[in-house]
C-alpha cells in the first residue's frame, strides 16, 4: 500500500508540474495569438502555431473563438466545434481547463486557457502535451517500489516457506501417502509418530484405510460370485436400467437369441435387434407374472419370461429379465400326453380282446375243447403283448437311471451270435438275412449285453418291416478313424417318411405305417436303443428312403490287445 501511495503521489506531481510548465506557454503565447483574433485577420496564425508548438515541447497547438470552434490548430480542421472537450468547456465557464485523455493511440494531456480582452473572453488556446514522461517516470518509481517489495517478499517467503515446511513436513508426508492410496495403492501406511493434531490424523486415516481395504475385498468377493453366478446361469439372464437401456446380458441369453454383446449393450431395449415380442414382455415389467413366447431364430425355441423390478431406496433403478428354455420341458409334456394315448390304446386292445376271450370261454365255448383251446391261446398271446408292453417301459427307465459296465470283447463273434439268433425267423419271414463283417476278430470297449440289444432292436424292426423277399444286413465296418469302429443294420423295406426322420429316438414316437400288419410296439425300442449308444458316446446315424430301405449306424470304441477292461467314466458323456 506504502507503494502505491508513493507512485500515485510521484504521478500526481508530474502532473502538476506537466500542467504548470503548459499553462506558462499558453501565458507567453497569449498576447501574440490576442492579436490574431482582434485583428480580424488570423492570416499567418497557421506558420505561428506549428513554429511555437515545434519551439516548444508540445505535440499540438490550436486557437479557438470564443465559442469554441477551430481558428487554426496544428492538428485540427478550421471551424471544427471543440466546445464539448471537457478542458474547453471549462475554458468556457472562465475556468483553466485540464484533461488527460487518449489521442492519436497514445496518453496525452491537454491544457486550454482563455484569451481575455476588456474582461471578455475573445478566444481560446488549447495545446497538447505528450505524458510519456510522466509515465516513463512513474513507471521507473513503480518498477522499484514492486522490486523492492519483491525483495521484501521473497525474503519473508523463504522464511516463512523454512518454517511452515519444518511444521507440515508430516502434514505433507500424510499427503503423498493419501495420494497413493487414491491411486489404487491400498498397501500404503500412514506414518506418523508424533502425538499432535497430525498423528492422530495419520492415525485415523490408516484405520480408514484398512476397513476400507477390507470393505473392497469383501466388495470383489461377491462382485466374483455375482458375476459367476450371473455368467453360468443355464437360464438366460437380461439387465435394463430405468430408462430401458441394456446393461449386462449372460452368455446363455447371447445364445439363446443368438447376439453378441456389441448387438445390444448400450442400446435402448425396444431399438435393439431383439425380439419386439420380448422388448414388450420387458418393458411391461409385471413382476411375478409368467409369458411364453416361441422364438423362430436363431433355433425354434419356447421360452418362459419372467421379471423382477430392481429397487433402490425404494425406486425403480432397473428390471432384470430372466429367460427360460421349457422347449424340452414342452416336448416331454406332448411327449407324455402322446404316452398316455399310446399306453391307453396298447392297454384297451388285448384287454378287450382278453375279455371277449374270457366270456367266450365261459359261455359259447363251455363245452367245446377245441374252442377253448383256441382263445386260451389268443389270451396267452394278449398277456404276453401286456407283458412286452411293461417290460419296455421298465427297461427304458432303468437305462436312463443306471451306469454301464465297459468290457473288452470281440464285435465279429457277437455279429455272427446275433446273426445265428434271427436267420430262422428271417427265413420264416422269406427275407434274405446276411451279414458283412472283416475276416479277423475286432475288439470293442463296451457292455455287450446292450450292444447286443440294440442290433437286436434293429434287426427285428429291419426283418419286419422289409417285405418278402427283401434283405436284411448287419455288419461291421473299420473307419478311417482308427479309434471307432462302425455297426450297422441296413435293410430293403418300407422306408421312413422324410419328416419322420428327424424324430427317431425319442420316445413313445410310432411312424404311422400304410402297408403293413406288424406294427404292435409301444414306441420306445429305438428310444432305449439311442439311451444305450449315448452312454457309450455314440450317436445314432439313421439314413432311410420311403421305399427303398433303411440304415441304422452307430461307433463303439476300438479296444487294443492290452485293453481288459475299462470304466464307463471314459466312454459317456
Amino acid at each position: 500500500m506504502l507503494g502505491v501511495f508513493f507512485a500515485l503521489t510521484f504521478r500526481d506531481y508530474y502532473e502538476t508540474e506537466l500542467f504548470n510548465r503548459m499553462l506558462f506557454q499558453a501565458d507567453v503565447l497569449e498576447p501574440r495569438l490576442k492579436s490574431f483574433i482582434l485583428s480580424g485577420n488570423p492570416f499567418g496564425v497557421s506558420d505561428f502555431l506549428k513554429e511555437e508548438s515545434n519551439k516548444f515541447p508540445l505535440l499540438g497547438l490550436s486557437l479557438l473563438d470564443s465559442n469554441g470552434k477551430v481558428v487554426s490548430s496544428t492538428w485540427g480542421q478550421k471551424g471544427d466545434d471543440w466546445s464539448g472537450f471537457p478542458e474547453v468547456a471549462s475554458v468556457l465557464k472562465r475556468e483553466n481547463g485540464f484533461n488527460i485523455r487518449t489521442f492519436d493511440f497514445e496518453k496525452q494531456a491537454f491544457v486550454a486557457t482563455p484569451i481575455v480582452s476588456d474582461q471578455e473572453i475573445v478566444g481560446i488556446i488549447v495545446m497538447r502535451s505528450s505524458m510519456e514522461p510522466v509515465s516513463a517516470g512513474t513507471s521507473q518509481v513503480i518498477r522499484f517500489i514492486i522490486g523492492t517489495f519483491l525483495i521484501a517478499l521473497l525474503a519473508g517467503v523463504l522464511m516463512v516457506y523454512s518454517s511452515v515446511r519444518i511444521q507440515t513436513q508430516p502434514l505433507q508426508s500424510l499427503i503423498e501417502s493419501a495420494r497413493s492410496i487414491s491411486l489404487g495403492n491400498l498397501d500404503e501406511t500412514f506414518e506418523s509418530r508424533s502425538s499432535d493434531e497430525v498423528g492422530q490424523l495419520g492415525r485415523v486415516l490408516q484405520i480408514m484405510v484398512t476397513r476400507l481395504k477390507s470393505a473392497l475385498r469383501e466388495a470383489g468377493e461377491e462382485r466374483s460370485r455375482f458375476q459367476a453366478i450371473f455368467s453360468n446361469m443355464v437360464d438366460g439372464l437380461l439387465l435394463i436400467d430405468s430408462n430401458g437401456k441394456i446393461l449386462l446380458a449372460n452368455n446363455s441369453f447371447l445364445t439363446i437369441f443368438g447376439v453378441s454383446f456389441k448387438d445390444i449393450i448400450g442400446i435402448q431395449v425396444d431399438n435393439s435387434v431383439l425380439p419386439l415380442q420380448l422388448s414388450a414382455i420387458i418393458l411391461r415389467g409385471e413382476d411375478g407374472v409368467d409369458s411364453e413366447m416361441i422364438l423362430e431364430k436363431p433355433a425354434k425355441r419356447v421360452l418362459r419370461i419372467r421379471t423382477a423390478t430392481i429397487e433402490q431406496d425404494g425406486c425403480a433403478i432397473g428390471t432384470l429379465s430372466i429367460c427360460e428354455d421349457i422347449t424340452r420341458m414342452k416336448l416331454l409334456e406332448s411327449s407324455e400326453q402322446e404316452f398316455v394315448q399310446y399306453i391307453s390304446h396298447e392297454l384297451k386292445t388285448p384287454l378287450a380282446s382278453l375279455s371277449a376271450s374270457i366270456e367266450t370261454i365261459t359261455t359259447k365255448a363251455k363245452h367245446d375243447p377245441e374252442a377253448q383251446a383256441k382263445f386260451l391261446g389268443n389270451m396267452g398271446e394278449d398277456v404276453h403283448r401286456l407283458t412286452d408292453l411293461v417290460n419296455s417301459i421298465l427297461t427304458y427307465q432303468r437305462i436312463r437311471d443306471t451306469g454301464e459296465q465297459m468290457f473288452k470283447f470281440g464285435a465279429v463273434e457277437m455279429v455272427l451270435d446275433v446273426h445265428g439268433r434271427f436267420l430262422a425267423y428271417a427265413n420264416k419271414r422269406k427275407i434274405h438275412f446276411d451279414f458283412e463283417v472283416p475276416d479277423d476278430e475286432v475288439y470293442v470297449i463296451a457292455n455287450k449285453d446292450r450292444i447286443i440289444q440294440v442290433l437286436i432292436n434293429f434287426i427285428d424292426n429291419a426283418i419286419r418291416f422289409t417285405p418278402e423277399g427283401g434283405k436284411v444286413v448287419v455288419g461291421i465296418e473299420n473307419t478311417p478313424d482308427s479309434r471307432r469302429v462302425k455297426f450297422y443294420v441296413s435293410d430293403t423295406g418300407i422306408g421312413i417318411p422324410k419328416e419322420y426322420i428327424g424324430k427317431i429316438g425319442e420316445r413313445f414316437i410310432k411312424i404311422p405305417r400304410k402297408d403293413h400288419k406288424f406294427d404292435t410296439q409301444v414306441g420306445l425300442g429305438v428310444s432305449i436303443c439311442k439311451e444305450i449308444l449315448r452312454r457309450h458316446g455314440s450317436p445314432l446315424e439313421v439314413a432311410s428312403e420311403e421305399g427303398k430301405g433303411t440304415t441304422f449306424s452307430f461307433y463303439l470304441k476300438r479296444a487294443t490287445q492290452s485293453n481288459s477292461r475299462e470304466k464307463s467314466a471314459d466312454l459317456t458323456e
